[in-house]
Parts: structure tokens; C-alpha cells; sequence
């Protein structure tokens, strides 16, 4: 054999050959890296959102919230990382089938004492008819202030006077535009929604911060379900009841 050739083979053949790494040594520091990287402070808005989700729907899991709780807990949520500074969520009532707010968050007292007597029917908590109203996506709607106005509606916005204040653009979320996120169950069911305004930039919001929002809207919702089949938790912890 040419020793020429020989050497050829014999180079090939060395890098393939490597001292082996303690594996429990590699594993620790492996381990220590990821776990690093997983419990870093969430740096932007994206990151926020899916924290906070995430700690949102391991709550859930680990039955630590009731139902009023975890509507308090999606209310605090969408305040701290999606901008909006006024939040109501209504939920279906099984006795008569019409929606009204358990959660109101950043209103004055009229208005919150307001929105506590307001009682609406699917028809109307699916915006069939709010007109002109913008139909975002399947969960979303907006109805914008230069929309009628229904009867007694004023006394449910924080600046009334402010609704008639003209729209300098059209990405402006202005005084008396408001947005609707239904609370989606089986079979098209709605069994409430999440209805938002005032955001803190006074700007339409962007795709992702929708998509969050339906991303709760549904957390709500399978949420609601579960308890309702499962839940056998003492009565301080039982599934939502109207209030």
C-alpha cells in the first residue's frame, strides 16, 4: 500500500475520533442555559403577551382562580400589555340568556354603576345591529363613535362631551369607538365578551394585539366550559355566578 494513500486515509479517520464529554456535565450546563433563557424578563409587547397567557392558563390548570377571578386576571392582562385602559367583560346569564358585565376596569363610578344595570341579548352582543359597524375578524367588531348612538348609551362613556370631537385619522381610536371581543363556546355559542376602549396610545391597535385578544377570548371560554363539566371545587371556588 503507497503510503501516500495511507496517510490520506489516516487523516480522514482523525477527526472522527474525540475524547467523550462527561454527559452529566454537558446536561448541567445545558440545563442551566435554557432555564436562563426561559425565565428572562419579557423584553417587548410579543414576549409580554405570551407570558403573561401562558401564567394565565397554568393558573387555570392548576385550578388556583374561580371563574370571577380569572376574568379579574384577563382584565389585568389586557390593562398591563395590550394598552387599553377601559375594559368590561360581560358574561351570558343561564336564567335568562341575556349578557351583562362582571368585570368593569378604568370607568368612573357613574359609569361602572352604568354599566351594571345594561342587559343585552345575543343579537346585540353580536353587533347584528350596531350600525355602521366594522367586523375585524370571526371574534372582533368595532363600532366607531360616528355611529348612532342607542338610548341611554352616553352614560356609559368616561368623556361623552369628547364623542363628537371630530377623527383627525383613520388609525385613531378616538373617544367613542369601542371594541368587542366575543367569547367563543361550542357550536358557535357565545357565551360572553370582552368590550374595550381608550387605549393608552389613542391608536387602532396592531394585528398582534388582536390576535391576543382572541387568543383570551377563547382562554375565557374553554375555561368557562371546563368548569362548568368539571369543576367540583369547593362553593367559594365554583364556576362563575352572576353577580
Amino acid at each position: 500500500m503507497h503510503r501516500g494513500k495511507a496517510s490520506i486515509s489516516l487523516n480522514c479517520v482523525l477527526p472522527l475520533v474525540r475524547t467523550m464529554a462527561d454527559p452529566k456535565a454537558v446536561a448541567s450546563r445545558i440545563e442551566a442555559l435554557l432555564k436562563s433563557k426561559y425565565r428572562q424578563i419579557p423584553r417587548d409587547d410579543n414576549e409580554k403577551i405570551v407570558d403573561a397567557v401562558l401564567k394565565l392558563w397554568f393558573q387555570i390548570l392548576d385550578r388556583k382562580m374561580s371563574g370571577k377571578s380569572m376574568l379579574q386576571e384577563v382584565a389585568e392582562v389586557i390593562h398591563r400589555s395590550l394598552m387599553f385602559q377601559e375594559i368590561a367583560i360581560a358574561i351570558r346569564d343561564p336564567k335568562d340568556g341575556l349578557y351583562r358585565y362582571q368585570i368593569i376596569m378604568g370607568f368612573t363610578k357613574d359609569v361602572a354603576d352604568a354599566l351594571k344595570t345594561l342587559a343585552y341579548s345575543e343579537a346585540e352582543a353580536r353587533a347584528i345591529d350596531r350600525l355602521p359597524g366594522i367586523q375585524v375578524s370571526r371574534l372582533i367588531d368595532v363600532t366607531i363613535s360616528e355611529a348612532p348612538q342607542k338610548a341611554g348609551e352616553a352614560a356609559t362613556f368616561n368623556r361623552p362631551t369628547l364623542v363628537a370631537v371630530p377623527r383627525k385619522a383613520d388609525d385613531e381610536f378616538t373617544f367613542g369607538d369601542y371594541m368587542c371581543i366575543l367569547i367563543p363556546g361550542r357550536d358557535d355559542e357565545v357565551l360572553g365578551y370582552i368590550e374595550l376602549s381608550g387605549p393608552r396610545d389613542m391608536k387602532m391597535p396592531t394585528g398582534n394585539r388582536m390576535k391576543a385578544l382572541e387568543l383570551l377570548a377563547i382562554t375565557i371560554g374553554i375555561a368557562l366550559q371546563c368548569q362548568k363539566q368539571k369543576d367540583t371545587r369547593p362553593a367559594e371556588n365554583q364556576p362563575l355566578e352572576m353577580i
